[in-house]
């Protein structure tokens, strides 16, 4: 079992890096160079380097931040990627947020919606709830806005350097996994949700044991 890489440095709107894969401690073998292609270009050639193997995982790596490490993608979206390309490329792209100011919106069109996102993310479980802004995304260690590269939150700051799979679940709100933040380095996170009782600051160990506490209660119920 090996892993697809997708290697890649951004260079304003467009990237230039390479494919290969990696297997054990075979020599890596390149598959794919690319350079100045759009985000969608990048993500077709990797979904046509998956699907030479069903069993490859893939492995995102900026070469541009040093210190980020790979992030890991998912399996759900490795599928779609294999299957339905378009459908996953188009998931990985955060919606963005238009405002027309000659018109005003209908609030009894974006209601609904709005309360129903914002209710979710005062809840904890499986994911936790982080904001979103046009292509920015809240970073759950040092709470600046960092940047969204192929669903992955990337942040920049030296003192942070953190990566995490994320998914976009509307304009305003994306999740991580809860699993995924424990198991960063870090020592404490910036959270400020409901659940949260110390509002906005939360150590690895307080986070650890309501996720504990959480999963026993599901293991409970179900």
């Amino acid at each position: 079992m090996g892993d697809v890489v997708l290697e890649y440095r951004r260079e304003g709107v467009v990237s230039t890096g390479r494919i290969f894969l990696v297997e054990g401690s075979l020599p890596e073998v390149s598959l794919q160079s690319f350079e100045k292609v759009s985000f969608s270009v990048m993500m077709t050639h990797l979904a046509r380097a998956v699907q030479k193997d069903s069993s490859y995982g893939v492995l995102l790596v900026r070469s541009d931040y040093a210190n980020l490490r790979p992030t890991r993608l998912d399996q759900e979206t490795i599928d779609l990627l294999r299957s339905d390309p378009v459908t996953a490329i188009r998931s990985m792209t955060v919606p963005s947020r238009h405002i027309d100011i000659k018109r005003k919106p209908l609030a009894v069109e974006s209601s609904p919606i709005r309360i129903g996102y914002d209710a979710l993310a005062d809840s904890f479980g499986d994911q936790i709830y982080c904001k979103l802004s046009s292509n920015m995304m809240e970073c759950p260690v040092c709470g600046r806005w960092a940047d969204i590269e192929v669903r992955v939150l990337v942040c920049k700051e030296p003192k942070c350097s953190f990566s995490i799979l994320m998914k976009p679940q509307s304009s305003k709100w994306a999740t991580i996994e809860t699993i995924d933040l424990l198991g960063s380095p870090f020592s404490r996170f910036y959270l400020p949700r409901a659940w949260n009782p110390n509002s906005i600051w939360i150590s690895k160990q307080e986070l650890q044991d309501l996720f504990d506490h959480w999963t026993q209660e599901k293991v409970a119920n179900s």
